[in-house]
């Protein structure tokens, strides 16, 4: 027998065999196994989740928030469901009440719509909290995968199906220059024949990240400029804001990696009106008045899947794309953003109010 057919057939029995040695390291198939190779269970302060206990969270826990917890054993997280509960019921009562002051009448300021919005993002956020933790158990959500800082290119289409005007496409451009702490967005959103278009420029910073980089808080200012060519009027605007945002974790423990977002604005705004329908005026011609206003927005973030992050707004702004159904009930935002490769997302964002607009985007890292 030949040196090199020995050789074959020793390796064919070294392939042979491999099998068998993988199956003595296989995965342990019985409790008593699995302890000895160091399984020491769920902690039991980390309960599993419950069917029954969801049920009851649903049910009777929308008036009494925290049933659910209480039922799988967690009293003190259901004593905190219950006191957001009251907290967000409390916020909305005052609210009402600020609203209903004769000096309020005929108008929506910006004290009662941030006390009702919060009101019942808090009421609706603690019972959320307690169905989803309920039925989930211990089981922490998925991993935020939403960006950390970076070089960004933006290029997406967005669909307004505003009912003050026919002119429904947009082309959204967008240019992201963040070094994590410090961030620059030029960005622009056309109309195909440039009869409508806005300009916007937003600057910030994050003061503060916490230990993961994804909780954080946040400052910035934005400029704007919007121009109507089928209407002859601009406007130029400014605004300051601030925004955070919050693992649920930190206060609920089944509720890691679910996060709350808020974002407070407030801003001033000009507007411009040219001699004819086509003439846009000039960006620094004189106002022909101003206005100011205040916005809101707030909301939960988590990620569905590994590379699929959810956010779902309640919001109130004047400047989004449509305008909202009421003074009071405002917007409602929801957002998609899938990591389809390491340098490229695809993101998709509703906007329901008084109508609706659907945009459709890809960020490409660069």
């Amino acid at each position: 027998m030949s040196a090199r057919l020995v050789a074959g057939l020793t390796a064919l029995a070294l392939a042979t065999a491999a099998p068998a040695v993988a199956q003595t390291q296989a995965a342990p198939t019985t409790l008593d196994e699995a302890r000895a190779q160091g399984y020491a269970g769920r902690p039991a302060d980390e309960p599993a989740g419950s069917m029954l206990g969801g049920l009851l969270a649903i049910g009777p826990g929308f008036f009494v928030h925290g049933v659910g917890h209480y039922y799988t054993g967690d009293e003190a997280t259901a004593l905190k469901l219950l006191v957001g509960e009251l907290l967000g019921a409390g916020l909305v009562v005052a609210g009402a009440l600020v609203a209903a002051r004769p000096e309020e009448a005929g108008r929506a300021g910006p004290l009662p719509i941030s006390l009702v919005q919060s009101g019942v993002f808090l009421f609706l956020g603690s019972w959320l909290a307690d169905v989803v933790g309920t039925f989930k158990g211990a089981e922490p959500f998925d991993d935020d995968t939403s960006r950390l800082g970076g070089h960004t290119l933006g290029l997406g289409y967005r669909y307004v199906g505003d009912p003050r005007t026919a002119r429904r496409h947009r082309l959204v451009p967008s240019l992201t220059l963040d070094s994590g702490r410090v961030f620059v967005q030029p960005s622009a959103e056309i109309e195909p024949n440039f009869s409508e278009r806005r300009f916007a420029l937003d600057v910030g910073g994050r003061p503060w990240r916490g230990a993961s980089g994804r909780d954080h808080v946040a400052v910035g200012a934005r400029l704007r400029r919007d121009e109507s060519a089928a209407f002859g009027y601009a406007t130029r605007a400014a605004e300051g804001w601030l925004a955070w945002k919050l693992d649920l974790g930190q206060l609920i423990a089944r509720m890691r990696r679910f996060s709350i977002t808020q974002r407070y604005a407030v801003g001033i705004e000009q507007f411009q009106f040219g001699a004819s329908p086509s003439d846009v005026p000039a960006p620094f011609a004189d106002a022909d008045f101003t206005s100011s206003w205040f916005s809101l927005a707030s909301g939960f973030a988590f990620n569905a899947a590994r590379r699929t992050h959810l956010t779902l707004e309640f919001v109130q702004d004047p400047t989004v794309a449509i305008p909202a159904a009421s003074a009071q009930s405002g917007l409602l935002r929801g957002a998609f953003s899938h990591q389809y490769r390491d340098d490229l997302d695809i993101d998709v964002e509703v906007l329901a109010g008084d109508g609706f607009s659907v945009a459709l985007g890809l960020v490409y890292a660069l």
